[in-house]
């Protein structure tokens, strides 16, 4: 293969703390993924996730991220049960990881806020839908990388109505 598209849903994922460009990539390019989460005291997604998209075989050839918004999950991922899931109804376009995973990491809070629920980072293992510590620090350890923007005031971001 010489080019990727990478098509990522906008979800959270207890472990990763969001699935988006970032995660769609690293655990769907490599096997074993479950090193990166072996258990609730052994997770390592923050520094799994931007160590293998950092590798020059992936970030060469990727050339556009689809993060797909249309039916979107704030809890309980990556498979989100039905109940955690909404019609956000958006579909975001970019050749920026980073930028397209800061921002879909907003809109999840976003709806987790509006659903009373607290920030993925600072959801506690334990409950039926959780069992880990989120860290969507991956994604500003992904821009110290080099592999995106992270800065909000430095997204360009343009929004397109039908």
């Amino acid at each position: 293969m010489n080019k990727v598209i990478n098509l990522p849903v906008v979800k959270s994922h207890q472990s990763a703390g969001v699935t988006l460009c970032l995660k769609n990539l690293s655990h769907g390019m490599v096997n074993n993924v479950n090193r990166s989460h072996i258990n609730r005291g052994l997770n390592a997604c923050g520094l799994f996730i931007p160590a293998v998209v950092d590798l020059p075989v992936l970030r060469q050839r990727v050339v556009l991220h689809v993060l797909d918004g249309v039916r979107a999950g704030y809890n309980g991922g990556p498979g989100t049960p039905a109940q955690f899931r909404w019609d956000h109804k958006t579909m975001y376009f970019g050749t920026d990881p980073v930028a397209l995973d800061k921002i879909g990491w907003q809109v999840v809070e976003a709806r987790r806020k509006q659903e009373g629920l607290p920030p993925v980072a600072e959801t506690p293992p334990g409950d039926r839908f959780n069992n880990y510590w989120g860290q969507p620090q991956h994604i500003e350890l992904a821009s110290k990388l080099g592999l995106g923007v992270f800065e909000d005031a430095k997204l360009d971001v343009k929004r397109f109505f039908v």
